[in-house]
């Protein structure tokens, strides 16, 4: 499993609601964990592993027993706005300030599908937030202000140029 960085088109395609909680997806999630860690994030969704599952992880401390895994995460309530500088696995080596709501209410299978519901703010509801995007095609570079995309053109330059699709 590699991470999936843009512009890969991959990422712009929104993913498929998971259906099967069997062996494969414990599997998928664990390589996503291992792939996660590797590349020193708080977060990463399917399409970032490349693939097309509703599948999210988090671990906003980095400590194992904050992990936590969301199958067809759906954020079903927001309040609040805060605006913090987010930046993405997908997209090294930028980081730009995103408004989003500052507290969520989900709702979420876990790994052997029975259905869960919280409540988060702060850090853990911006990931939940930012990882949710991705699992609809919506990328960093999406939330960005035109001012921002302006600032960030070298870099977005520089991936497009990098990338190898």
């Amino acid at each position: 499993m590699e991470l999936v960085k843009y512009p890969d088109p991959f990422l712009k395609k929104p993913t498929v609601e998971v259906a099967d909680f069997g062996d494969e997806l414990a599997q998928n999630a664990q390589e996503m964990l291992e792939l996660m860690y590797g590349c020193k994030g708080i977060g990463l969704a399917g399409p970032q592993a490349g693939l097309d599952k509703s599948l999210v992880i988090i671990n906003p401390s980095g400590k194992q027993e904050d992990e936590l895994v969301l199958v067809n995460p759906q954020v079903v309530d927001f309040s609040g706005k805060d605006t913090f500088e987010e930046g993405c696995l997908s997209f090294p080596g930028i980081y730009s300030k995103i408004v989003r709501p500052s507290r969520i209410s989900c709702i979420a299978r876990t790994l052997d599908g029975r259905e869960v519901s919280f409540d988060c703010n702060g850090l853990v509801a911006r990931i939940v937030l930012h990882e949710a995007d991705h699992l609809k095609g919506v990328l960093l570079v999406d939330r960005m202000s035109p001012a921002q995309r302006k600032a960030h053109q070298r870099e977005l330059r520089r991936l497009r140029k990098e990338y190898n699709g």
